[in-house]
């Protein structure tokens, strides 16, 4: 057993017997949910998921985040099963066991809040004929929180798809997304191009927009 997969099953046996939260990314889906780890064997990593969720292909990957002493860590690996469940018995994922994990940066893992300084500029089309400009809440490589006013909230249901813009400075991009959970007026949006069998790539453009964002954000928190 070499000492990276060592680690592996270190992580997934501690993670598994307390049943850490996770959240699970589905690239082929284009798909976002939050589950838990509850079982691994030598072969598989059972994940459970509550509420509903959308069947995965049969020929798909998923990229698993979770947090491990105190450190973001992920991995990805291919699906073997899904087994659906009726609410409010739990869905299951059976993923092969991973070879590796990976280390989170803080912009993948964690969203960096956007104020109106930072003078992000954001435009979501609907459908490819309704467009709007909302306000961004927060970002991160996989997503983007935005807010709609009363009278412009166009009461997207979970699931749907949009296309959203962005640019700050001389950087732009392009990007598909989904309505992946909406409180009131606020919808949380995936980038599931982001999320690829291969790993996390998203866009150069959209690297470099939350870099920058970060790099304002970071001294006004630590600021005494």
């Amino acid at each position: 057993m070499t000492e990276m997969h060592t680690e592996v099953v270190e992580a997934l046996r501690e993670c598994s017997a307390y049943r850490a939260p996770v959240v699970i990314l589905n690239a082929e889906a284009s798909s976002v949910c939050h589950g838990r780890l509850t079982s691994m064997t030598e072969n598989s990593v059972t994940l459970e998921v509550a509420g509903e969720v959308k069947p995965p292909p049969r020929i798909s990957h998923c990229c698993v985040s979770f947090s491990f002493r105190g450190r973001s860590r992920a991995f990805f690996s291919r699906l073997l099963e899904f087994q659906q469940s009726t609410p409010p018995q739990p869905s299951h994922f059976l993923l092969e066991f991973p070879q590796e994990l990976v280390s989170i940066e803080a912009r993948i893992s964690c969203r960096i809040p956007v104020a109106r300084r930072h003078g992000l500029a954001i435009q979501v089309t609907v459908e490819e004929k309704m467009v709007l400009h909302p306000t961004p809440v927060d970002l991160s490589l996989t997503g983007i929180l935005i807010e709609f006013s009363d009278a412009e909230d166009p009461d997207l249901p979970k699931g749907a798809k949009l296309r959203v813009s962005l640019q700050l400075g001389p950087d732009a991009v392009d990007l598909k997304a989904e309505v992946a959970r909406r409180s009131r007026r606020q919808y949380g949006l995936f980038f599931p191009e982001v999320v690829t069998e291969h790993g996390l790539i998203p866009p150069a453009p959209l690297t470099r927009i939350v870099e920058t964002i970060e790099r304002s954000w970071l001294p006004a928190r630590t600021r005494i």
